[in-house]
């Protein structure tokens, strides 16, 4: 077994990394796919440049993405909706742009998604009864919509909320 393999196998049993605020810059890298145990993951506060990696959508464990206040820049990887077991998406507070990938509304465990403070657009649809219960997108607290209601002008309809971002 080479240098390289045994260090793969040390990946499977990292469950927690949350760099919250350690000034950390540079790209972040596409081997974060290989933590595939990975529970929470949490890089908000540093100076990370670049896109989110499509290698997350390996991260087939992960529960908890905070990458709010961060520098990331280009779009969200519609990879992110292989997140299934995915409770928590914190993305709000970076430079972030293009449409909202439809695979967010894959994720039906998600209780908190806040994607504020982007230059974010597009529809997101969530099955009634799957939708999360914190989310904004523009910078505020919006509370969950009723399954009967609308809320900010936008009607409900064949059973999904859209929750819209321009």
């Amino acid at each position: 077994m080479s240098q390289h393999d045994n260090s793969e196998s040390c990946y499977q049993f990292l469950l927690f990394c949350n760099f919250t605020g350690n000034q950390l810059n540079g790209s972040i890298p596409k081997q974060v796919g290989m933590l595939r145990s990975l529970y929470l993951l949490d890089i908000s506060g540093n100076s990370p440049t670049g896109s989110i990696p499509t290698s997350m959508g390996n991260l087939s464990n992960l529960v908890y993405l905070y990458f709010y206040y961060s520098y990331l820049s280009g779009s969200i990887p519609s990879e992110i909706g292989l997140l299934k077991l995915l409770s928590a998406l914190q993305l709000w507070g970076n430079n972030l742009s293009g449409v909202i990938p439809i695979s967010v509304g894959n994720l039906t465990n998600l209780e908190s998604l806040f994607l504020a403070d982007n230059s974010l657009s597009g529809h997101i649809l969530f099955p009634n009864t799957q939708q999360p219960s914190h989310w904004s997108i523009t910078g505020e607290f919006m509370p969950r919509w009723s399954t009967h209601s609308t809320c900010g002008g936008l009607q409900q309809f064949n059973g999904f909320d859209p929750i819209k971002f321009e």
